[in-house]
């Protein structure tokens, strides 16, 4: 792993705003200083870029963080280890022992009684095995028999009153009872048109991407409009209101009604001034996100990548669970006295045959306390997936948008299509193709430079990630899983200090928690686009959270106008597939004779093909979220580095940024010219 001394900065347009330059953290340690934490920044330089940062010229970043993260599985893997020493087993936790310490349907000579009961339900740790709850009525061990009813590998005692057992069905419950089996048959006799019309949600979405590049203008500016008519014609009818109940004498009604009215009026108006001022921006975010529905159209891989770190993270929850229960499982066992409770019977005080002597296990609290780092352990590896699903995605978008077009990729009039190279062509390419100015990357060598979209973007993204960011990762993923702990170490002392905690206490740890929730968003949305900030330049965590969080900060404006605009659009996105693919699988339900016999009713396999069309829906969209978040980040770094005509913008956002750039010139000449004019 090698590193290499790099600093980002930036020279902000004249579009009205002051020039100013950012100058990241440059470190000046010996190499085997920076070898421990990798934090590189990269030369001040103005040259344009029109290649994200090849992989033969990336080094390794924040390797300290991914010893870190390796070390913390290496303590997982100790605990684990410990847990299976001290004979520690799941199985008795989950089929439970009898009072020889046997494990009901495991250990020899129970092997054929799978289910732990309890003799007297009030002595919790002394249970007999037996082959099913029925002989919970017979069996002469039970110091009070009753009927049970089987959980798991319990047989659950039912409410006894005075030695007796009632039990009582009423009807109502077996009209519950009946309407749902009835349900659950309706979902599997309509399983294959549930789960075809679950998968045409995917081409829905896909079709969605080229309704929002064909229609996002009119869509946008639709609601807006419609927003702003909605708000205007709710104030007229509080003010109407208003005043029909003050011909009525209703005074209080009518000032309550008055005041409704015109906070919703001024709020109405407020937000059009709103919308009116940044009506360039709005424009703008409107064709990054046409850009992003692009890029996804090229790259329709990226939509199904999710899958495996899912998958990954499913596998790891499931081995979470199994040594959690491992390390609760480890006890201590000792012998005791068994209560006369369970060794005679509860009316009769005759013998039950139970041994007076019984085994239990006592947890060991001192290892238990694992289970904090456990859960710790578990918060950093879920935030390390899904940071891993994002920085890939936004890899392969910002390869996307840093490609070449045709003639050269860098003027207005070039096609929108970026065309693809061979598999590796990131990494090279010939002086006759490669776009002028040579990158920053080239050093000025008469090489060309990676210019071509590669044949496998998403691959190669994983390739660039797997090799040289994973410390970036978790370097980001660490951060979020600490302000996690701390809130569910927050709300664990909520919970228990309910009962007796004041009201002061109460409000106190509110207010400490909703504070953890803004951190959380805070350094979750930094993290985010910390990752973006790497894929292009690859630095480390900080100087690409300090870049990233510096150009985002100088353009907060166009930074609302794409969070309104891309919010939206995916909302309308999640509810339209939702209901398209509902629509489509009622209509296969309602006109096929087979159905029709079959189903009680389709109103129930229609409801679960919306849910899960909507769950397919919003996978889409945060993958559809993440294209549009890194395509903005490019381009802003593309609208303050290329300038002068170098964008690799699309030409219609090159044609807006550079008419809006021209009028905001003029503007400042004009204020500039009245500001020397002589009195």
């Amino acid at each position: 792993c090698t590193t290499t001394t790099q600093s980002s900065s930036f020279t902000e347009s004249s579009n009205g705003r002051r020039n100013s330059t950012l100058s990241l953290l440059s470190l000046s340690l010996p190499d085997q200083a920076i070898m421990g934490i990798c934090c590189s920044c990269k030369d001040s330089t103005d040259e344009p870029i029109t290649s994200i940062k090849p992989y033969e010229k990336r080094s390794c970043t924040d390797v300290f963080f991914l010893l870190l993260f390796l070390g913390a599985w290496a303590g997982t893997a100790s605990i684990a280890s410990k847990a299976i020493a001290q004979d520690g087993d799941p199985n008795r936790i989950i089929r439970g022992y009898n009072m020889e310490g046997k494990i009901c349907g495991k250990d020899a000579g129970v092997e054929n009684k799978p289910l732990a009961a309890w003799p007297y339900p009030p002595e919790y740790n002394y249970r007999i095995c037996v082959a099913s709850c029925d002989e919970t009525q017979t069996d002469s061990r039970m110091a009070v028999s009753s009927a049970s009813t089987k959980f798991l590998f319990f047989c659950v005692p039912t409410v006894t009153v005075n030695g007796s057992v009632t039990i009582s069905v009423s009807g109502d419950f077996q009209s519950k009872a009946e309407t749902f089996s009835r349900a659950v048959g309706d979902m599997w006799t309509a399983s294959w048109v549930i789960g075809f019309s679950s998968a045409f949600a995917i081409v829905l979405a896909f079709g969605y991407l080229i309704f929002v590049r064909k229609f996002a203008s009119c869509v946008v500016w639709g609601i807006l409009i419609m927003l702003a008519m909605g708000g205007a014609f709710v104030g007229w009818s509080f003010l109407k209101a208003a005043d029909e109940a003050e011909a009525v004498g209703g005074s209080d009604r009518s000032k309550l009604l008055r005041g409704f009215g015109y906070f919703t009026s001024i709020a109405t108006f407020l937000f059009c001034i709103v919308v009116i001022s940044m009506r360039k921006r709005i424009r703008i975010a409107i064709e990054v996100v046409k850009e992003a529905s692009r890029a996804m159209s090229k790259m329709k891989s990226m939509v199904f990548f999710p899958i495996f770190p899912f998958l990954v993270g499913c596998l790891y929850f499931a081995f979470w669970i199994i040594l959690a229960l491992y390390v609760y499982s480890v006890a201590n066992r000792t012998t005791v006295k068994t209560p006369s409770t369970v060794t005679q019977t509860f009316f009769t005080s005759q013998p039950t045959g139970n041994p007076a002597n019984s085994i239990v296990y006592e947890r060991d609290t001192s290892f238990n306390n694992s289970l904090w780092y456990h859960f710790f352990t578990l918060l950093w590896n879920v935030q390390f997936l899904i940071y891993l699903c994002y920085m890939v995605i936004c890899g392969a978008v910002a390869d996307y948008y840093f490609s070449a077009r045709p003639g050269g990729g860098v003027t207005p009039t070039a096609k929108r299509q970026r065309p693809r190279g061979q598999r590796g062509a990131r990494g090279g390419g010939s002086a006759a193709t490669a776009p002028q100015p040579q990158q920053a990357w080239n050093n000025g060598s008469a090489d060309g430079g990676p210019t071509e979209l590669s044949a496998t973007p998403v691959m190669d993204s994983v390739k660039r990630v797997f090799r040289f960011h994973l410390g970036t990762i978790a370097f980001g993923s660490l951060i979020i899983a600490i302000i996690n702990f701390i809130r569910a170490v927050v709300k664990y002392v909520q919970e228990t200090s309910a009962k007796h905690g004041g009201r002061v206490q109460k409000c106190l740890l509110c207010m400490i928690q909703c504070c953890l929730w803004c951190l959380k968003c805070c350094a979750d949305k930094i993290s985010r686009n910390a990752f973006i900030w790497c894929s292009i330049y690859g630095d480390a965590f900080i100087p690409s959270a300090s870049g990233s969080f510096q150009i985002i900060w100088n353009n907060l404006a166009r930074v609302a106008a794409i969070n309104v605009v891309g919010a939206y659009l995916m909302l309308l996105g999640k509810i339209l597939v939702a209901l398209a693919a509902a629509g489509v699988g009622g209509i296969v339900l309602t006109n096929n004779s087979k159905y029709e016999e079959e189903l009680s009713s389709p109103v129930i396999p229609c409801l679960c093909i919306f849910v899960l069309s909507y769950l397919v829906a919003s996978l889409f969209m945060i993958v559809y979220e993440t294209t549009i978040d890194t395509i903005f980040l490019c381009f802003l770094v593309d609208s303050e580095v290329n300038k002068n005509g170098q964008m690799l913008a699309s030409p219609k956002l090159q044609e807006l940024v550079g008419r809006y750039q021209a009028e905001s010139q003029e503007m400042a000449k004009i204020a500039k010219d009245n500001a020397i004019q002589p009195e």
